[in-house]
C-alpha cells in the first residue's frame, strides 16, 4: 500500500505536490491510512458498509487493520470471499473518488 501515490509518498520521493493535505477533506496529511481509514469520508463509507452487511464495525486505525480483520473475522469461507470482494471494491472506489477530487481541483 505504500506504493500508492498519496501526497505523502510523492513528497517522500521528491515530487513537488501543491499540498500534503488530503484533497478530499483538507484536514490531515494524505497518506494511505488517511485515505482508506482516517479521512471523515472513509469513516462514513465504512460505517455504511458495515450497516449494509449487518455486521458490527471494528475500529480501524490503520489500513492493515482492515486486512487483518478480514483474515480473522468469523464467517464461512464463501462469505469471506464476498467480504474480500466488497472491501476491495470499496477501497477501489475510495481511491477513484480521491483521484476525481484532484482532477476537479485542477480544472
Amino acid at each position: 500500500m505504500d506504493r500508492l501515490p498519496t501526497r505523502e509518498n510523492l513528497m517522500v520521493r521528491g515530487i513537488d505536490v501543491p499540498s500534503i493535505l488530503c484533497p478530499s477533506c483538507g484536514a490531515a496529511m494524505e497518506d494511505t491510512d488517511h485515505v482508506f481509514v482516517k479521512c471523515d469520508i472513509a469513516v462514513q463509507i465504512w460505517k455504511r458498509i458495515f450497516r449494509w452487511i449487518d455486521m458490527d464495525q471494528p475500529m480501524f486505525g490503520v489500513i492493515s487493520d482492515v486486512f487483518n480483520w478480514i483474515d480473522v473475522v468469523n464467517v464461512r469461507q464463501k462469505a469471506r470471499g464476498v467480504l474480500d470482494a466488497i472491501f476491495i471494491s470499496v477501497m477501489w472506489v475510495m481511491w477513484q473518488y480521491r483521484n476525481n477530487v484532484i482532477l476537479e481541483q485542477r480544472r
